[in-house]
């Protein structure tokens, strides 16, 4: 995958060093020389460019970018200024980062739909944690539903798989069933890790056990109810 990141501060850094890790090529953009310099050697490529301008998208790839990511947040005009002139460029998707709530209510009015805000989703998630000590952790859909991954609770060993009792108690859609197992790498060495169970596989495998992870969709008040 080919990114581009607009903004290297603590954020964009963050964000361009593990997309990097995760195999991908990032292009990392500020008008900042040292924080240009800080990463050009953790990155594919790392430009010094005031991106406001128009003219110097040439500089820039045009084509083959999955993503544009722009984290220029401690300027609302200039972060939307930059989305304008992002949008030149082809890519399947822009997101916009936001700093705070004002922010992210005038990009949203903008109609813009992809919007990364870390400090809420964070806040969420260690919330999610506190509430539910068999929290492991979660996607949020919107700011009501969530896919969340977690210990399944005692009531539910012995449980069926394909059992409709979440759905019927607790409104929730049981999506998955993981376990623990054995399982030997390339070079043959054992190691343990879950994975997803097939509720139509051995018969052993369709009944919930204790310490395995249940993954659940639906409304967030229903989820901590488990």
């Amino acid at each position: 995958m080919r990114y581009i990141v607009v903004g290297l501060g603590k954020l964009g850094s963050s964000m361009a060093k593990e997309l990097t890790q995760m195999g991908n090529e990032v292009i990392g953009v500020d008008k900042n020389i040292d924080c240009v310099e800080r990463l050009k050697a953790k990155i594919a490529t790392a430009i010094c460019l005031n991106i406001t301008d128009a003219s110097c998208l040439s500089v820039l790839p045009q084509n083959g970018i999955n993503a544009i990511i722009i984290t220029v947040r401690e300027d609302i005009g200039r972060c939307l200024t930059v989305y304008t002139v992002m949008k030149q460029i082809k890519a399947s998707r822009i997101y916009v980062c936001v700093a705070d709530a004002i922010q992210y209510a005038i990009v949203n009015s903008l109609g813009i739909t992809n919007i990364i805000y870390p400090e809420k989703d964070v806040a969420k998630k260690y919330a999610m944690a506190l509430e539910m000590p068999e929290y492991q952790t979660s996607y949020r859909v919107d700011d009501d539903h969530f896919v969340v991954e977690m210990k399944a609770p005692k009531w539910m060993v012995g449980n069926r798989i394909d059992e409709d009792t979440i759905m019927d108690k607790f409104h929730l859609r049981l999506l998955a069933v993981k376990r623990r197992v054995e399982i030997r790498n390339e070079v043959g060495v054992p190691y343990s890790d879950f994975v997803v169970l097939n509720p139509l596989g051995p018969s052993e495998n369709r009944k919930i056990m204790d310490n395995d992870l249940i993954v659940v969709y639906g409304h967030y008040k229903d989820i901590k109810e488990l």
